[in-house]
């Protein structure tokens, strides 16, 4: 590997937390508690010296639908270089989804299965598509241990809700490699 990545390089895909004292874990089927380390700074740091200019802040499941802190970082970030991903379900109100956006918010992320107990039922990931879909927003089909059948369908549900062909070509599938039963003996 280089020493450097090429110019223009984007992490696509990374997580910051916040000072937990200020933001804790808000999701109480949090998984882990948020990590001291794994800030704004650090992931600055560790950019900067691989080369990387430009990233995505996807919103950690351990905090749900409070986005303080992608909120936050994303207020304070150089202006250009940073977009994130918010979790959005009802109780994310249409001012907040401005809010997001204003900072650089341009896709909300959506979860199936897993012990993240975050997977919106059809009603709700139905009005989130209708909502998102106003801003602009792609909808990022998150993580789900069920095989790659029911990550299928639920791409297949996806498409299905999202209103029109401009927006269908805004879904973008994250994680959906599992297929189970092909590392046994």
């Amino acid at each position: 590997m280089p020493a450097r990545l090429p110019k223009h390089s984007c992490d696509t895909h990374l997580h910051v937390f916040g000072d937990p004292d200020i933001y804790p874990a808000s999701n109480p089927n949090a998984l882990y508690q948020p990590p001291r380390d794994c800030s704004f700074a650090a992931m600055q740091r560790l950019h900067a010296a691989l080369g990387i200019e430009r990233a995505v802040l996807v919103q950690p499941t351990v905090y749900g639908t409070d986005h303080r802190v992608l909120h936050d970082v994303l207020k304070d970030a150089p202006k250009g270089k940073y977009r994130g991903v918010a979790i959005v379900d009802d109780s994310v109100g249409n001012a907040e989804l401005q809010r997001l956006h204003d900072v650089g918010v341009r896709g909300a992320r959506f979860n199936f299965g897993g012990n993240f107990k975050l997977a919106p039922s059809v009603s709700t990931l139905r009005r989130s598509l209708d909502r998102i879909g106003e801003l602009g927003w792609f909808a990022k089909h998150g993580h789900s241990d069920y095989g790659v059948e029911h990550q299928l369908a639920r791409v297949a549900l996806l498409e299905r809700y999202v209103p029109d062909r401009q927006a269908r070509d805004r879904v973008l599938v994250d994680n959906p490699a599992r297929f189970f039963g092909f590392d046994r003996a």
